[in-house]
């Protein structure tokens, strides 16, 4: 580690070196490079983990998504099919989780006429997404 750091000290200040100002501190200026590159590297090793065998990598992998946004979009085209009270119902029992009662006293109708719309609508629902 120490080799590198001092590689990485001449390797900026030979890129900065028309910052050096002649006649001033060569050893001082250098160490400060090497001083400044050495927090950096300590700053930057607080995010880094060594993984050597990649279990932690492995471990971070994110699944894609593009499954259920086809299914989110199947959904939506399906429930776009149903007759506009059978939605209705299914988005606020199913979607919203609204109890039967709830949505009974909501819209106005019997509790049952709720749940065979819900049941009828689940029902075109799963068909239509096969």
């Amino acid at each position: 580690m120490a080799d590198d750091m001092i590689q990485d000290t001449f390797i900026k200040a030979w890129i900065g070196r028309t910052k050096f100002k002649p006649g001033s501190n060569l050893k001082a200026w250098l160490f400060t490079i090497l001083r400044n590159n050495f927090y950096s590297t300590l700053r930057r090793g607080r995010w880094e983990t060594e993984d050597v065998d990649g279990v932690i990598a492995g471990a971070q992998v994110t699944e894609p998504n593009q499954e259920w946004a086809l299914t989110s979009r199947l959904l939506e085209h399906a429930l776009d099919k149903l007759p506009r009270q059978q939605r209705q119902a299914v988005i606020l029992v199913g979607g919203a989780g609204y109890s039967y009662d709830d949505v009974a006293a909501a819209i106005g109708c019997p509790i049952g006429t709720i749940k065979s719309r819900v049941s009828r609508g689940r029902s075109r629902l799963s068909e239509l997404m096969e």
